[in-house]
């Protein structure tokens, strides 16, 4: 099992990386007779259904994997007990409480450092990065490989930084 889960974290580094760099890159020779005005205007709506993928892949690859820290946790404590593959309904809840609650903790500072420090994010390349990461996470969790989410995005931005050049901070990166 050690090696999936070194496999889901090569899986969502360097694919979400090119994937992102090759998006926006895609997206940015699209968009190149566009005023860039209404380029943003148009992707600033797009994020939001790129912002639903990464929920639902959020809940796809991270939350099992705390579902199954606490199961292994209330079966210890012998609170739990009979088939593993059935997973109480307070174990759900207590999972997405505790993920909502440290999103709306941490999220705005990582996606200040990740989003505007890592690199200058803008609508496009935002979506870029939304897109290329949940792609990335469909295709690990379809085959049944734990994968990190926050591995996959990280990645997704660096490569739309890389498609402009200066715009990676290595320091941030690193």
């Amino acid at each position: 099992e050690w090696g999936t889960v070194l496999f889901g974290l090569l899986a969502t580094t360097l694919p979400a990386c090119l994937l992102g760099a090759l998006f926006y890159g895609v997206l940015l020779l699209c968009l190149r007779n566009t005023p860039r005005r209404r380029a943003i205007g148009y992707f600033s709506k797009t994020q939001i259904l790129g912002a639903a993928g990464s929920a639902i892949m959020h809940g796809a690859q991270d939350s099992q994997k705390f579902m199954g820290v606490y199961l292994l946790g209330l079966s210890l404590l012998g609170i739990v007990s009979g088939d593993p593959d059935t997973l109480p309904l307070p174990v759900i809840f207590l999972c997405a409480s505790v993920m909502t609650l440290g999103t709306m903790l941490g999220g705005a500072r990582i996606i200040k450092k990740v989003g505007c420090e890592m690199t200058d994010l803008d609508a496009v390349g935002g979506s870029a990065a939304d897109a290329a990461s949940t792609a990335v996470l469909v295709f690990c969790s379809l085959l049944g490989i734990p994968a990190s989410t926050t591995h996959s995005k990280s990645c997704a931005i660096m490569g739309t930084g890389l498609c402009r050049r200066g715009s990676l901070n290595p320091r941030i990166v690193a």
